[in-house]
């Protein structure tokens, strides 16, 4: 499984998937803070 940080980043499709990628980021970022998994 991946760690939290690597999961965050996933893959930036450029510009267009951004937004998508910015709310991703966010819910695996809540994710893993809940986990205390957070590094930051």
């Amino acid at each position: 499984m991946l760690k939290c940080e690597e999961k965050s980043r996933g893959k930036l499709s450029g510009m267009g998937g951004r937004l998508r990628e910015i709310a991703l980021n966010y819910a695996v970022a809540n994710d893993c803070y809940s986990k205390g998994e957070i590094r930051e």
